[in-house]
């Protein structure tokens, strides 16, 4: 388990839209322990609101939790989203997870 992780994924998102996709189709629900947070997946792992900022979309980890990798599949499962080559990084404190297009995260995904 890391500290803190971090997801940049580059470009403008819709947030509202994917959250709501989160909720939807993969479960995610709020966190009724930590404020402006939700939880997702199984084990049901944290992280905070994603925030948009000029370039790029932020989503945080905490509580020494991992992210979960349901939150890159909802955007390569659904390309209406983003682009398939929209740059993706994924940060484990300041040392780099993964990085690459939806297309190559999702590759990496499928092997694991």
């Amino acid at each position: 388990m890391s500290v803190y992780e971090c997801l940049a994924i580059y470009g403008r998102l819709d947030v509202a839209r994917y959250l709501e996709l989160l909720r939807t189709a993969y479960g995610a629900r709020l966190n009724p322990h930590q404020a402006d947070s939700f939880l997702i997946g199984e084990p049901e792992l944290p992280f905070y609101r994603p925030q948009q900022y000029d370039d790029h979309l932020a989503i945080l980890s905490f509580n020494y939790a991992p992210l979960p990798s349901l939150l890159i599949r909802a955007l390569v499962d659904h390309p209406e989203l983003v682009p398939a080559a929209t740059v993706v990084r994924w940060m484990v404190e300041q040392e780099i997870l993964m990085e690459g297009s939806l297309a190559e995260l999702a590759r990496r995904l499928d092997e694991r």
